[in-house]
């Protein structure tokens, strides 16, 4: 049966329920709670007397609306961080501009093509289109599968040049000669001799210090995933 579902971002109230195995997504048009369970009552009515359209094969759903309605599934996501959800949101929107509002079963090997291009005529570097390409793919698979549309070729990523990347002594001290705040340049400091993500860095507390002993320990962001260690060398120390 439909429940009740707030919008966390513009908050307006949904009709949220099952069908084949998919969620699905009804607006009430309101942010009213009262008047939203007035509504809520109204269309479970509806929905058992088979006056809300099912999902059909091939519907034709455009890009724009699925947007919205993915953005607003991974927003309920209890699983996905904000940071994510921001990865999501940058790569669609940028698959917006490059594509307009055309229908889900047009997108085809050669949009998703020109969406690579276009993001490396506006200079992105490799790493940060193939970063946006990933998050886009993912989007459209989980599109695809909620409109029972067949999922189209998907194109290689971009080739990435591997190579180790280091500051410079004269970037370091660039850096460091406009940090005035000297807890903020520690900070920093550690970020250069530990070399970890900002997100790992964020999440340091003491007690992951010699944890065991010379080993700096490095907590998951997620639930259930591994922890991770990493030797503290003198510098670090």
């Amino acid at each position: 049966m439909p429940r009740l579902w707030k919008h966390p971002k513009n908050g307006r109230y949904y009709a949220l329920w099952q069908q084949d195995g998919l969620t699905r997504r009804r607006s009430l048009k309101t942010n009213n709670k009262t008047m939203a369970n007035r509504r809520l009552r109204i269309f479970k009515t509806d929905l058992l007397a088979g006056k809300v359209k099912p999902i059909s094969m091939h519907i034709r759903q455009t890009f724009y609306p699925f947007v919205d309605e993915f953005l607003a599934s991974i927003a309920a996501h209890p699983d996905i961080t904000r940071s994510t959800e921001r990865l999501y949101s940058d790569a669609l929107q940028k698959a917006k501009v490059c594509w307009g509002d055309i229908p889900l079963g047009h997108i085809r090997d050669r949009h998703l093509e020109k969406f690579q291009s276009d993001l490396a005529r506006d200079g992105l570097k490799p790493p940060t289109i193939n970063k946006n390409y990933r998050h886009l793919k993912a989007a459209l698979r989980k599109g695809f599968k909620w409109y029972r549309i067949p999922l189209p070729d998907f194109p290689p990523q971009i080739k990435e040049r591997r190579s180790a990347r280091f500051f410079q002594s004269e970037d370091l001290n660039a850096l460091f000669s406009v940090i005035s705040d000297r807890e903020f340049a520690d900070f920093c400091l550690l970020a250069v001799y530990s070399g970890l993500r900002s997100g790992e860095h964020l999440r340091l507390r003491p007690s992951d210090i010699d944890n065991p002993q010379g080993w700096l320990r490095i907590s998951p962001e997620r639930k259930n995933a591994e922890e991770l260690r990493i030797p503290i060398n003198k510098a670090m120390r």
